[in-house]
C-alpha cells in the first residue's frame, strides 16, 4: 500500500514512433486510355503524310530549279553561237566581191607600169580589197593557207591533178580560188590543183 508521502516514480520512457506507411508508386506512367490512343494515332499519321508531301514538293522544287538553270545555260550558249556565226552568210557573199577585186588586180598588174592612170586605179582597187579583208578578218573570217601545203580534204577542193617532179605527190601546186574559215567553221573550201607522181600520170 502506498502512502501519499511516497508516490511511485513515473516511467520516463518516451513512446516509440509509429512507422509511417509509405505507399509504393510505380515509375511508369499509367496506361493510356483507348480514347487517347485513338486521338494520337490519326495525328501521327497526318504528320507523316504532311512530312512526306513536304519532302516531295521540296524535291520537285529543287529539280525544277536545276532544270531552269540548265535551260538558261543552254539558251545563253545557243545565243552566243548564233551571234558568233551570224555574219557567216553575209561573209560568204562578200567573198564573191573579194574574188572580183582580186581578178581586177591580176588583170592590171601587167600594164600598171606602162600606164600611170592604170597604176593609180590599181592602187585604189587594192585599197578597197585590203579594207574589205580587214573587215572580214575583224569578224573572224580568215583565208586558208593552201599553196604548197599537203592536200587537206576538209579544207581543199581538188579540181585536178598535175604531174610534178618538184613537189611531193599530194601537194597543192596552184590555188584557183582561195578558201576561207569563219572562226573554226569552213566558210568555203579552197579550189586547188594537186601534184601527183609523174610516173603514175596517164
Amino acid at each position: 500500500m502506498t502512502t501519499p508521502n511516497n508516490p511511485q516514480p513515473q516511467s520516463t520512457a518516451e513512446p516509440q514512433p509509429v512507422p509511417a506507411v509509405v505507399e509504393e508508386t510505380s515509375s511508369s506512367p499509367p496506361p493510356e486510355s483507348p480514347q487517347n490512343q485513338a486521338v494520337e494515332n490519326p495525328l501521327a499519321a497526318e504528320l507523316a503524310r504532311v512530312t512526306q508531301e513536304r519532302d516531295e514538293l521540296r524535291d520537285k522544287l529543287q529539280r525544277t530549279l536545276a532544270d531552269h538553270v540548265n535551260f538558261q545555260k543552254r539558251a545563253r550558249a545557243q545565243a552566243e553561237l548564233e551571234i558568233k556565226y551570224a555574219v557567216g552568210p553575209l561573209a560568204a557573199e562578200l567573198l564573191q566581191v573579194v574574188d572580183n577585186l582580186e581578178r581586177a588586180l591580176d588583170a592590171v598588174d601587167a600594164s600598171a607600169s606602162d600606164h600611170p592612170a592604170t597604176a593609180s586605179l590599181r592602187d585604189g582597187v587594192a585599197m578597197v580589197h585590203k579594207q574589205l579583208l580587214d573587215i572580214l578578218n575583224k569578224h573572224g573570217v580568215k583565208p586558208i593557207v593552201a599553196l604548197h601545203q599537203p592536200f587537206d580534204p576538209h579544207h581543199h577542193e581538188a579540181l585536178t591533178n598535175q604531174p610534178s617532179s618538184d613537189h611531193p605527190a599530194g601537194t597543192v601546186l596552184h590555188e584557183h580560188r582561195k578558201g576561207y574559215l569563219h572562226h573554226d567553221r569552213l566558210l568555203r573550201p579552197a579550189q586547188v590543183v594537186v601534184a601527183c607522181d609523174p610516173s603514175q600520170s596517164v
